[in-house]
């Protein structure tokens, strides 16, 4: 869906992912966890060098991941591939920035600003494509598939196809390279592709393989 507007992209899980690693730093140290402004707590790290260093790499290496996740860089691979940038939106934030025109919509291109925006879910599928996660599950696979051929559709917009039955043709036939673009094998991509007969596009619009 291709909508002319002007929206911040919002990253209200940034809070929420440090928070949860201060909680999980302090597992690893032994120490309990407490909100800032109750008090200062024990650190317990026990004796020797060896483990005070060995928890140290262990924080640093939860501190590098949660900055991964929680910067707006964390999508970086769908940026790339749409040529514009690419923003996930938690459904609380999707019903404050857009209208309700576009209310239940799970991604939209901003025609004004040259942006994608992607429901949080639909990101968190990508993601899980891009790491290499390779689902038998029947539902899982639909899934998959239905966020890839909406992340098609979204970038077919950002390239300048303004008809929606186009935009859907069009992600169609450029769905394999898509989906191996960010990062998903190409048989897992071929074995995603069988689930286009959802998609209701003529057979002119499906993948070709030659």
């Amino acid at each position: 869906m291709a909508l002319a507007i002007r929206s911040q992209s919002p990253f209200a899980e940034l809070n929420g992912i440090v928070l949860e690693v201060h909680r999980l730093a302090q597992q690893i140290l032994e120490v309990p966890f407490r909100p800032e402004g109750q008090g200062r707590p024990t650190v317990c790290v026990g004796h020797g060098g060896r483990r005070s260093r060995r928890l140290r790499h262990m924080i640093g290496a939860v501190l590098a991941a949660a900055i991964v996740l929680a910067t707006p860089s964390a999508v970086p691979t769908l940026a790339t591939t749409a040529g514009v940038p690419v923003s996930c939106v938690d459904d609380s934030n999707w019903s404050a920035d857009f209208p309700s025109s576009v209310g239940s919509a799970m991604g939209v291109y901003d025609t004004v600003g040259h942006a994608i925006y992607l429901r949080t879910i639909v990101c968190n599928r990508l993601t899980l494509l891009a790491s290499g996660a390779e689902s038998t599950n029947i539902r899982r696979q639909y899934d998959f598939a239905s966020a890839v051929f909406l992340f098609a559709h979204e970038t077919m917009h950002s390239r300048g196809i303004e008809n929606e039955s186009q935009a859907d043709c069009q992600a169609g036939r450029d769905f394999l390279h898509i989906a191996t673009s960010i990062g998903t094998s190409a048989g897992y991509a071929r074995v995603l592709a069988d689930y286009l007969v959802n998609a209701h596009i003529p057979t002119r619009c499906y993948p070709n393989e030659s």
